[in-house]
């Protein structure tokens, strides 16, 4: 008789998480190894190979689960791929005991005629042998827990449901993703670097999965990052692969990653390349930041700027530069209306003393916040958020809570 696939039982995976984002997962067909940027990613990656072995089984895999930390653990991976905590299976029932060698078993010989036995005693009967099993028990299907996941755990399981999600077929906006442009109509005012501390305080302060995009054909976004951290690979490789991206993994190796932000490099991109590497990083992220072009009627910050619902000037701590705060935000009322309400102003000071005594607080009724002198970042390169000043960081923190409180005024309330 032939046993279908899902009556057979389910054989446990076993798997290991290490420090440096390297592990391993033991399926039946071989041990697949994986090497992600960080811890995080590796749980995510094998989920996923999980995930695809529990589809092809057609049930759910229990998997023991060893993290950097040494502890272990029980989940379920169904064949939709969602992930729950399991309880173990119930161990197997120890074979019985044989009599003990000091009892006395009446054997008759060949000699004798045993009587007509009546009821033999419980102690002088001998056990039955246990039958014989195979090298592999198999393993009760174990069912699901209503406990709670481990919360590393839980973050792979909620990183893997979003990666689960299919591509849309259009470039059509999804409006419930947070897609903030950071804007200059000048450059070396610090834009770049206003674009990594709003993304590195967004994804450490809320723990969002938030991928900032090079808008400019010129840009340094990812030499911000660790030169071992950076991708070779751009938004023109993203769009010739497009087909093939279909998870958060298979994307990540067109990020780099340093931070819990991750970043991708524009190379020579045009405006159809980067519709899709917008599309694609919607899909997979909570936030997605854009570092604009200077020139707003570039094709490719046209294209970032009919996506956005959050917007940040970035402008020089001079008086000159409050009247390009100005037409910034004229040529946004007039172009982008909604973004021009939502719009928040910051001044990145790269001196210890300010050029002029009286800040504004305001332009045109939008907000002004300060981004106070700092050596680590007036030095450029890569930026080390443990190597900021306490003032810049809750400078970043005031920014990032600005923009949402503006957002959320006039009707975009980002998603929990």
């Amino acid at each position: 008789m032939t046993t279908s696939t899902s009556s057979r039982p389910v054989q446990p995976v076993l798997t290991q998480v290490n420090s440096d984002g390297t592990g391993w997962v033991q399926l039946p067909h071989g041990t697949q190894h994986v090497a992600e940027a960080d811890v995080e990613q590796a749980r995510v990656a094998i989920l996923t190979l999980v995930g695809d072995h529990a589809a092809h089984q057609g049930q759910p895999v229990l998997v023991h689960t060893t993290d950097p930390d040494g502890s272990t653990g029980n989940i379920l991976v169904a064949p939709d791929k969602t992930v729950t905590l399991a309880e173990p299976p119930a161990p197997a029932a120890a074979p019985a005991p044989t009599p003990p060698a000091s009892l006395h078993v009446p054997v008759a010989t060949a000699s004798e005629h045993p009587p007509t036995p009546t009821r033999p005693p419980a102690m002088t009967t001998p056990a039955p042998a246990p039958a014989p099993t195979s090298t592999t028990t198999p393993v009760t299907p174990p069912q699901p827990s209503s406990g709670p996941l481990p919360q590393v755990w839980r973050s792979a399981m909620e990183e893997k449901s979003q990666a689960a999600l299919p591509i849309l077929e259009t470039t059509a906006h999804v409006p419930q993703v947070r897609h903030i442009v950071v804007l200059s109509f000048k450059g070396g005012v610090g834009k770049t670097t206003t674009t990594v501390g709003l993304g590195q305080t967004l994804a450490q302060r809320q723990e969002d999965h938030v991928i900032a995009l090079d808008g400019d054909h010129y840009g340094t976004l990812t030499s911000r990052f660790p030169p071992q951290t950076r991708s070779a690979l751009s938004m023109a490789h993203l769009a010739r692969d497009h087909d093939a991206v279909n998870t958060f993994v298979s994307l990540r190796r067109y990020l780099s990653a340093h931070a819990r932000l991750q970043a991708m490099d524009a190379g020579t991109v045009t405006k159809a390349e980067f519709e899709i590497a917008a599309e694609l990083a919607q899909r997979f992220a909570d936030t997605v930041i854009t570092d604009c072009r200077t020139d707003l009627t570039d094709p490719t910050a046209q294209a970032a700027l009919e996506r956005a619902t959050g917007c940040v000037i970035v402008i020089e701590p001079a008086q000159d530069a409050m009247a390009a705060g100005h037409r910034t935000l004229e040529h946004l009322a007039h172009h982008h209306p909604e973004l021009a309400r939502m719009a928040v102003f910051v001044v990145c000071h790269r001196a210890r003393r300010p050029p002029f005594r009286a800040q504004p607080q305001e332009i045109l009724g939008r907000p002004v916040f300060s981004i106070p002198f700092d050596r680590h970042l007036s030095r450029g390169g890569v930026i080390e958020p443990q190597r900021l000043r306490r003032a810049t960081r809750a400078a970043y923190s005031r920014v990032a809570s600005a923009v949402q409180e503006a957002q959320e005024k006039v009707g975009r309330i980002w998603p929990q």
